[in-house]
């Protein structure tokens, strides 16, 4: 939704006005918004914009889902600037955004909301509370780094990225999501499945943030600690954090408090189309990689 008589802003003006409302280091230059909105290999961002005062975007990803080749629309980046609060702009957009999914084809939008937009989403977009991604930190003391070895994002071969689940097809997006700016990627290959991580420091403590596993079949819970502990000791830590869920593998740790996380992620839905109308929406695997958090 435009106002009348101005052209879509640019990608400078759209981060801009990012970077008013958000004030991370992301949007410091041009280089992730043009990334994510312009080089995904599953098409351009769908981009709804009110001036400089409001903005919200979606981006493509490529999904099987009930056995289907389906487009999935990642919602993101919901901005209202200060001077335009209070006059309802984020359910107008909320509402053009929809209407341009259900035009183009998206058979879900979905997206990962603080605990401030997801009563926005659901009151104003008749959008589905899927429920609070879980969050794990758990430890894998190892003593063999045997079994793993590092790997580059080229060495993937796509069959091991295709879905056999209800869950994103990575076969043409991969290296693309691997090249954002600013990312820092480590990726592991046990054999029986890809491991692909972010390390960071909290509190000094080094941390081992995986980020998605594409498992070739079920890992047992022997077999996932015996990777782990393996990758840990190539990384110099034995301490691993996972969100969201895999039906590929069990991860063994314990579920971190929500006071000590900085907001809920509440993994939202919106159904377009016919077959969107069931209830029961669900992904057998949703992670870290999934949306944009690193």
């Amino acid at each position: 939704m435009l106002e009348h008589g101005k052209s879509s802003p640019s990608i400078g003006e759209t981060r801009a006005l990012l970077q008013r409302v958000f004030a991370v280091p992301r949007f410091a230059d041009d280089g992730f918004l043009s990334w994510l909105y312009e080089a995904n290999p599953a098409g351009e961002a769908v981009r709804i914009d009110h001036g400089d005062t409001g903005h919200l975007a979606m981006v493509p990803g490529d999904y099987r889902y009930n056995g289907k080749p389906v487009k999935i629309g990642l919602a993101l980046h919901t901005a209202v600037d200060a001077r335009a609060r209070g006059q309802g702009l984020f359910g107008k957009m909320a509402l053009a955004l929809i209407e341009r999914a259900r035009a183009e084809g998206y058979s879900h939008i979905i997206g990962v909301a603080n605990g401030n937009a997801t009563h926005g989403w659901l009151s104003r977009a008749g959008f589905r509370l899927v429920g609070a991604l879980p969050v794990k930190m758990g430890v894998y003391l190892g003593l063999r780094k045997a079994g793993v070895r590092e790997i580059s994002a080229a060495d993937i071969a796509p069959s091991r990225t295709t879905p056999r689940d209800n869950s994103q097809d990575w076969s043409r997006t991969l290296g693309w999501r691997l090249s954002m700016p600013g990312g820092h990627y480590r990726i592991f290959d046990s054999g029986d499945a890809i491991f692909i991580l972010h390390v960071e420091r909290k509190a000094g403590v080094k941390i081992a943030v995986i980020l998605k596993v594409l498992a070739d079949a079920p890992l047992s819970r022997r077999r996932m600690r015996q990777a782990l502990s393996a990758i840990g000791l190539h990384l110099g830590t034995p301490f691993f954090l996972h969100a969201g869920y895999n039906n590929r593998f069990a991860f063994s740790g314990f579920d971190l408090p929500r006071a000590l996380l900085p907001s809920p992620l509440n993994l939202i839905v919106k159904a377009l189309g016919p077959q969107g109308d069931m209830p029961a929406f669900r992904l057998d695997c949703f992670e870290f990689l999934d949306f944009d958090a690193y």
